[in-house]
């Protein structure tokens, strides 16, 4: 049997298209946990129609703290059944084959504690969008995660249950970077990972519109004290080579200097001085330029370091890349 777990909150308008793109699978031994994170819409009422066709479709509700999808896959996989598991978003969908390509997969590569398949974004339909997360380059997995250059996101894997449990399940106290932690948890701990992106795509991001909003919102305390939660970890697990965790770091430190948390950044700055080069620095420099510039509408600065910084910065794909 194949678990899929589905956490969910006020997406009721997204959700029975998900469920329905599991009930069209070509392979019919699964079950399907919807966790609802106290959603105040009609969700239940989606899932209750869909129940009354179909038992294999269970609804659990949060009941403990803390909010949030890493609660609700926590809790999900408290309640499977199933030796492998899927973690579907509430408005992202599977397609036809990919239950039967994955677990065709998995029975042909007993070894492997997680297969990683290819996912194609869309905005409306599946395949009204070019675009697929993510493609395979000459860095290691290990090191493109610490870079956030996201190799695969959520629903790309299926894990055997054994597996996901050795990695403690996702991180509930993290308020960003959750998919971000469970994958470097998986990499870190060596666990036998093949990502199979020769294949057809098996499964649909949806991109919202409100994707830059969400983007901004990474700059909130709560989330910038999450991130360096989390770099403050890998750094542990990686002893001698925290060098590697240094985009993290940097990403961190420009949130703060965006913010204007001054204090906040040159105290993290102060702690990772080491890991820069003199470059680094500059990029650095020139973020706190920008923002300042921008808080006292200084025209002249504004313009002059943003277009240095571009001309300094790497481009950054977040695992999103064109076919």
């Amino acid at each position: 049997m194949i678990s899929i777990i589905i956490p969910n909150y006020n997406r009721s308008q997204f959700l029975a298209e998900s469920l329905r793109s599991v009930i069209n699978q070509s392979y019919l031994n699964w079950e399907v946990i919807v966790v609802d994170d106290c959603s105040t819409d009609d969700s239940h009422k989606v899932v209750q129609a869909f129940q009354a066709k179909d038992k294999r479709i269970q609804w659990v509700k949060r009941i403990r703290l803390p909010k949030g999808a890493s609660t609700c896959r926590n809790i999900g996989v408290e309640h499977v059944k199933g030796e492998y598991l899927i973690f579907l978003d509430s408005d992202d969908l599977l397609a036809p084959h990919c239950l039967e390509q994955r677990l065709e997969l998995m029975r042909q590569n007993p070894h492997l504690d997680m297969a990683v398949f290819p996912m194609q974004l869309f905005k409306q339909i599946p395949g009204d969008q070019a675009r697929v997360w993510n493609i395979e380059n000459n860095k290691s997995h290990l090191e493109r995660f610490l870079n956030l250059d996201s190799v695969w996101q959520t629903t790309g894997p299926i894990w055997k249950k054994e597996a996901f449990l050795k990695t403690g399940g996702f991180n509930e106290s993290l308020a960003c970077w959750q998919d971000v932690d469970i994958h470097l948890k998986a990499l870190l701990q060596k666990l036998n990972i093949q990502t199979f992106y020769q294949l057809p795509v098996d499964c649909y991001y949806r991109s919202h519109q409100s994707e830059s909003i969400s983007q901004g919102n990474l700059n909130t305390s709560e989330k910038l004290e999450s991130r360096r939660q989390l770099y403050i970890w890998c750094i542990e697990q990686l002893e001698g080579q925290r060098y590697l965790a240094k985009s993290m770091a940097i990403n961190i430190i420009a949130s703060a200097i965006k913010t204007l948390r001054i204090k906040y950044a040159l105290k993290f700055l102060k702690e990772s001085l080491q890991d820069y080069k003199l470059s680094e620095l500059l990029i650095l420099f020139m973020f706190a330029i920008v923002y300042i510039s921008r808080l006292y509408k200084i025209k002249s600065l504004n313009s002059f370091f943003s277009l240095k910084l571009a001309q300094t910065q790497a481009p950054i794909h977040v695992g999103k890349y064109y076919q």
